[in-house]
């Protein structure tokens, strides 16, 4: 193995295991995590032996330092606290990543991509058999100090309770797949696509189009506007899009606000958020 291809690994690593699976979160303690990210960086580093301290590294690494600033001041704040909450191993991460090829980058977001989607498999199987009113097997679990229980089927996807939903005969579910919360996998969602659009635009259209889908069933009011300002970007990009837009959107709104079920839903998990 390539110098870098292991510092590529070692990054692509870093960042998967700071995706927030509950199962890690609940099964690995903190302190071993941040030690396994620190060590993966330290790897990644040595076997790159460059980096790059682009002045938006520097920006960014200021950003973090001012928004955390109040932090610093708690009495039982820890050393593994204080290099994450100074942001640099995000800093660390970026630096190496500036000093990547293109295709490299490109690699490394592929691979992250193909993770949260292959992995939220589960939980959209689990989403089809409750709109279908079959009964999986699951149990009951309490995450990140809520009240409330989630469904584990399994340990491949939750549920929250709090966020089933009934229009007429018919359940539904917000999609959480393996994140603690559905907002926090729509949020992730609308980030990575927002990336891949404009950064890779006219590729991977299936990527794309499964974190559309795997969004937008997520009903998170965060992806549901990333992803208007990502589809009016891709509009504004191509102006043949427009008349094509149009065409789609047209039947899509009259559906939205004539059928009395599809207003409902969208007057709760949209229109009555904002």
């Amino acid at each position: 193995m390539s110098r870098e291809s292991l510092a590529k690994y070692c990054l692509l690593l870093f960042l998967a295991i700071n995706l927030p699976f509950w199962f890690f979160d609940v099964h690995v303690p903190l302190a071993a995590q941040r030690a396994l990210g620190l060590g993966l960086l330290a790897i990644g580093a040595l076997a790159l032996r460059r980096v790059s301290l682009h002045p938006t590294i520097i920006l960014l690494w200021v950003f973090f330092l001012l928004l955390n600033l109040s932090k610093f001041f708690l009495g039982n704040l820890s050393l593994q606290y204080t290099l994450w909450f100074t942001g640099l191993p995000v800093v660390i991460a970026l630096a190496l990543l500036f000093a990547m090829n293109r295709d490299a980058i490109a690699e490394i977001f592929s691979s992250l991509c193909w993770l949260v989607i292959t992995t939220t498999i589960p939980g959209l199987i689990v989403w089809l058999a409750l709109i279908a009113g079959i009964d999986l097997p699951y149990t009951l679990i309490s995450l990140g100090g809520r009240a409330a229980n989630y469904r584990s089927y399994t340990g491949l996807a939750i549920v929250a309770d709090f966020a089933i939903f009934h229009f007429g005969g018919m359940t539904i579910a917000r999609l959480c797949g393996m994140f603690e919360e559905p907002g926090l996998l729509g949020t992730l969602l609308g980030v990575l696509l927002a990336i891949d659009v404009v950064f890779f635009p006219g590729t991977n259209r299936v990527r794309k189009r499964l974190l559309v889908v795997f969004g937008i069933l997520t009903f998170s009011l965060a992806f549901l506007v990333m992803l208007f300002l990502v589809a009016l970007h891709f509009v504004i990009a191509s102006e043949a899009r427009v008349a094509q837009t149009l065409i789609v959107m047209v039947p899509v709104t009259v559906l939205l606000f004539t059928s009395p079920v599809t207003l409902n839903a969208t007057q709760l998990l949209f229109l009555g958020r904002l």
